[in-house]
């Protein structure tokens, strides 16, 4: 007879949870019916937005009066259907649909000068979900160009998209609106059957640190979306994954406001308790705390070793 193991649903999420209170649904901070969430008059890029969390992201922008959605995939079947969606939930808001591998650079280019020919200006905000997770493989299981390949979605088209943002707006040099790069815990630990999956997005957390230090204009986070039931999601997680779907485009609603600054250029997470947080952004904001950092020990003045 088998016998039913007891498991604690937060044993991946507790390690990560910044703030004393676990978000794992959603709450009234972030809920796209709270008025200072409305996104009226505003409209919202989404890569991978057929399927998963940009398609769910995509609905909640529908729910907050966004003025015009765009979504973009690989595959136009499940775009539609959630452009279908979205027009369900909203029949004013306006939603262009983009066939698009963000690996490829001309197509990025062509979608951001589709925007501005279809709504006349760029987007507002940009949501970066396109992502891959290759196949369990250590490195010498995996050729270079298959590496390589995940690489291109994972990171190459993160750095696409940013690119062609802000070189479409009128001023690049100054360039405005928010980024929003989603993210993963995955890339604070070695997970040596992923080295595609955990570099890409290591390098793109890196990135996102990179433009809002170049670009004090622009605003741009990284966003860790919790455990999901997506397709994508390992086996071996689905017991642990229990956060709501819709909870990384709620978050986004948050992000795109100037009360959020204190995290711009760092890394956010749905399980955090946004009103808690803000308890500590001045210390967030002033220690980097959510920023990456390089090796601990370096640099420690030089030549004056270990025992210093």
């Amino acid at each position: 007879m088998s016998q039913e193991i007891d498991i604690d649903p937060n044993a991946y999420t507790l390690p990560f949870s910044l703030t004393k209170t676990i978000r794992r649904d959603p709450y009234p901070a972030i809920l796209p019916s709270n008025p200072s969430n409305s996104q009226a008059g505003k409209i919202i890029l989404i890569t991978g937005g057929g399927t998963g969390i940009g398609s769910s992201a995509a609905r909640v922008w529908a729910h907050a009066s966004a003025l015009g959605i765009i979504i973009l995939g690989r595959r136009i079947e499940p775009l539609e259907e959630t452009a279908l969606q979205i027009r369900a939930i909203n029949a004013e808001t306006k939603v262009l649909v983009i066939k698009t591998d963000v690996s490829i650079d001309d197509e990025v280019k062509h979608v951001f000068q589709q925007t501005h020919k279809v709504f006349g200006r760029g987007p507002d905000v940009v949501l970066l979900c396109a992502a891959v997770l290759e196949p369990s493989r250590l490195v010498h299981e995996m050729g270079t160009d298959e590496w390589w390949g995940y690489m291109a979605i994972n990171s190459k088209g993160v750095y696409s998209c940013i690119h062609h943002y802000i070189n479409t707006q009128s001023n690049p040099a100054h360039p405005t609106g928010t980024i929003v790069v989603m993210n993963s815990a995955s890339t604070s630990i070695l997970d040596i059957q992923h080295p595609a999956n955990g570099i890409g997005k290591l390098s793109a957390q890196r990135l996102v640190e990179f433009v809002d230090a170049s670009y004090p204009t622009l605003r741009i986070f990284s966003l860790l979306p919790g455990l999901v039931a997506t397709p994508s999601q390992q086996p071996q997680n689905l017991p642990y994954a229990r956060d709501d779907p819709a909870m990384s485009g709620m978050l986004t609603l948050y992000l795109s406001q100037a009360r959020a600054d204190y995290l711009r250029g760092s890394t956010m997470s749905v399980n955090w308790d946004v009103e808690e947080l803000e308890q500590f952004q001045k210390e967030i904001r002033e220690k980097n705390l959510l920023k990456l950092s390089w090796i601990p020990i370096l640099p420690i003045g030089g030549g004056k070793g270990l025992a210093m």
